[in-house]
């Protein structure tokens, strides 16, 4: 009886919360295994104890000992829910918009609203939850019948007929799923008119629920986006021959010195040193495999802008066909950061590929916060190897300290690193424009000029005439090698 009593506390929802993916094995002493779904559990196992013990209390109920409620919790395995940093923005925000329709629907009950309403109501938000956290993405394409997952659709511009594409099938679909949210919406707006509350509440929890809704759209068409980005790249990656590579770049988080043994003076007021990450993908071997190469500038000094990406792409394209000389033409893709997104780098690239005898193909831009992938997962682990070499009494204080400390011990496979300076006295400044580029995603490098699209691929595209471009042309860079 006391075991029962305890595993339904555990059991609440209040505790307990399922993920959208993923299983435990339950073995039993009669060697019978259960598979069981994972869950998180939101408290740390003596809080549930305490929690729990008080709870007792108050139902005036002989609990088992302390320490077999905590061999139950050891048996009844869950994850711990932990804190995380540095998660996107737009999907953060989107869930914690679920959680603001959690509580609204909370009030809700609380002031009249029914409790099998309330109920139904928040299984049809997690429901909604779990779909954009898992399967929305696998559904969204460019040949898509519901008008929610087509991205031809969502992507194109009414106003703008050259940024606009024309669908090859009907939009006769409906998703289920998808106006699961928007029916749940709907109720939660109509059962706030009904409710017995003063009329600040209302408009108080009208606005916190527009927010949510809000929210919870834009993370959708982030989602939407994502997927459209990320099929540029598939589509630069299936052209991949002996002549193309594909350049992905990101400006990996400064890395602030560390000494072996820290004084508290040098702890404080310390200046990052900023490092460029590019993850160079190739397939120059016969049986088609691919091959990632990074490239990693380490900077002691340096102003992460316009200027300093473009030396930086000149001496990686220089590096590159000196390294694989059979390499002519390049894709690139970055972020939307204003260092790689904007006028002066684009109108750049051409006179920069003729001098150096790899032409840019095109620049794709990810959505932000997706689809740098490939340089976090190269950061991560040259992070960890200077963090060892640290361990073993060394100081990685300047650039040259971290190329030493990311070559030793034979460095990390396929990763090089180079120590250099930006020539600033070469730059033009930032005259050059293009019309419209803070809402171009893909920049396609033709013969007479440069081709913008919104989305990948959708609609005709602007074609901006070089003759029509007037803009300072850029000489070289000049990256210095440290």
């Amino acid at each position: 009886m006391k075991v029962d009593h305890f595993i339904s506390y555990i059991s609440r929802p209040d505790l307990l919360q399922d993920v959208a993916f993923g299983t435990k094995t339950l073995k039993l002493d009669s060697g019978e295994r259960i598979i069981i779904p994972a869950v998180i559990r939101t408290l740390i196992p003596s809080r549930i104890v305490t929690q729990y013990r008080s709870y007792c209390k108050q139902q005036e109920f002989e609990p088992a000992s302390e320490r077999s409620l905590f061999r139950m919790l050891e048996i009844c395995s869950a994850s711990m829910q932990k804190s995380l940093h540095g998660l996107d923005n737009i999907t953060a925000e989107g869930a914690e918009a679920f959680d603001g329709l959690m509580s609204i629907i909370e009030t809700l009950t609380n002031n009249g609203a029914d409790k099998s309403w309330g109920q139904s109501m928040r299984e049809a938000l997690k429901e909604a939850k779990r779909y954009l956290k898992t399967d929305f993405k696998a559904h969204v394409g460019r040949d898509e019948n519901s008008s929610d997952h087509c991205t031809v659709y969502a992507l194109s511009d009414p106003s703008d007929p050259n940024l606009s594409g024309e669908c090859q099938h009907w939009h006769d679909t409906r998703c289920d799923r998808c106006e699961c949210l928007d029916v749940a919406l709907e109720k939660i707006a109509q059962k706030l008119d009904e409710v017995d509350i003063t009329e600040d509440q209302r408009a108080r929890i009208k606005f916190q629920k527009k927010e949510c809704a809000r929210a919870i759209l834009a993370w959708k068409a982030h989602l939407v986006r994502s997927v459209a980005q990320e099929e540029a790249k598939q589509d630069a990656l299936v052209q991949l021959d002996q002549e193309k590579c594909l350049i992905i770049m990101d400006w990996a988080m400064k890395y602030l010195p560390q000494h072996y043994r820290e004084q508290m003076s040098e702890f404080f007021g310390k200046r990052g040193r900023s490092w460029h990450v590019s993850a160079v993908i190739t397939r120059l071997h016969a049986e088609g495999r691919y091959e990632v190469e990074c490239f990693v500038h380490l900077f002691n000094t340096c102003n992460q802008n316009s200027f300093a990406v473009m030396s930086v792409i000149e001496h990686l394209l220089q590096t590159i066909k000196l390294e694989y000389p059979s390499i002519n033409k390049a894709f690139l893709r970055s972020d939307n950061a204003g260092c790689y997104h904007n006028g002066p780098l684009i109108l750049s690239l051409p006179l920069m590929g003729e001098r150096v005898g790899v032409m840019p193909v095109r620049y794709d831009f990810s959505d932000p916060q997706a689809g740098k992938d490939i340089c976090d997962r190269k950061t991560a682990p040259m992070k960890a190897h200077i963090r060892r070499w640290v361990d073993e009494r060394h100081d990685v204080i300047t650039a040259e300290d971290m190329k030493q400390a990311l070559e030793s011990h034979g460095g990390l496979r396929r990763c090089r690193e180079a120590v250099v300076e930006v020539d600033t006295t070469k730059a033009i400044g930032n005259d050059n424009k293009i019309p419209g580029t803070s809402q171009i995603n893909h920049f396609l490098f033709e013969e007479g000029g440069i081709r913008a699209w919104m989305g990948y691929n959708v609609g005709p595209g602007h074609h901006f005439a070089n003759g029509k471009l007037s803009f300072k042309k850029q000489g070289d860079t000049g990256l210095r090698e440290i």
